[in-house]
């Protein structure tokens, strides 16, 4: 879409906008769409209460988000200096830094999940 902008043809995939997409709306819009079909479908060979659980958990923090009306990843995740990241999940607060040395970034396996979370 930034391509799409630059070159000032109409923006075709709306959820691909950095300024207007809601991250909260398409995180749930995957799991309403995508997500609970598939679990659904695996429900049905296996047993498995934590994933439900943890979809469950997932997706009431997006609602919470959304309904709070953030909508940016600068919202979710609040930077509190240049190499500090502090993020808040459903089960758990993790503070992570990133350390950077010439150049390179090396980030903690703890941060990495801190974003996907």
């Amino acid at each position: 879409t930034d391509e799409e902008k630059a070159l000032k043809l109409p923006v075709v995939m709306p959820m691909f906008d950095r300024v207007t997409c809601s991250i909260p709306k398409s995180q749930m819009g995957f799991v309403d769409f995508i997500i609970n079909d598939m679990f659904e479908a695996w429900d049905a060979f296996i047993d498995m209460p934590e994933m439900l659980y943890h979809l469950r958990s997932n997706y009431q923090y997006w609602k919470d988000l959304d309904e709070k009306g953030i909508t940016s990843i600068q919202d979710i995740y609040p930077c509190t200096g240049p190499a500090e990241l502090t993020s808040k999940s459903p089960t758990q607060t993790t503070k992570t830094t990133t350390t950077t040395t010439k150049s390179t970034t090396t980030k903690t396996a703890t941060q990495v999940r801190a974003v996907y979370k």
